[in-house]
């Protein structure tokens, strides 16, 4: 069963949902949302990285989940972020906090964006879910669009 808090409970069950499909069982993702500062806090304590950022992923499963075993993560996501990044992309703050949402489950499934083939490789794979449930592409959409 997943754990999802405040704004956007059956969007982001759908996601997880899809994006588990075929990889594992399930488990649980609690989602924490923050503004920039606490953010900018929580990113240079737990990532030595100062500035704010979308989503910071604390896979309490210790990678496990990408072979298979539960999911077990926590995730912190900037609200402030996702509302800069949702007017730029021309969706809501919802599909954004989703987006983060989505984006932090597949950090835990070893979906990583480090380098440009494992980026590329992950924003697809986010973009496949969205499709699957009937929503556009959330990563593609951009200002030039």
């Amino acid at each position: 069963e997943w754990v999802i808090q405040r704004m956007y409970p059956s969007l982001c069950e759908r996601l997880l949902g899809e994006a588990v499909r075929g990889v594992c069982d399930g488990g649980t993702v609690r989602v924490r949302i923050v503004g920039d500062d606490e953010m900018a806090s929580a990113h240079e304590r737990f990532c030595g990285v100062p500035g704010t950022t979308d989503v910071i992923t604390f896979d309490l499963a210790s990678g496990e989940s990408a072979d298979g075993a539960e999911l077990d993560v926590d995730l912190l996501v900037c609200v402030d972020v996702a509302r800069r990044e949702a007017l730029k992309r021309r969706h809501t703050v919802e599909i954004e906090l989703a987006l983060y949402t989505l984006h932090g489950v597949l950090h835990a499934l070893g979906y990583d964006d480090r380098d440009e083939a494992s980026y590329e490789r992950m924003h697809a794979r986010e973009d496949e879910v969205f499709r699957a449930l009937g929503l556009e592409d959330a990563f593609g959409r951009g200002e030039s669009e």
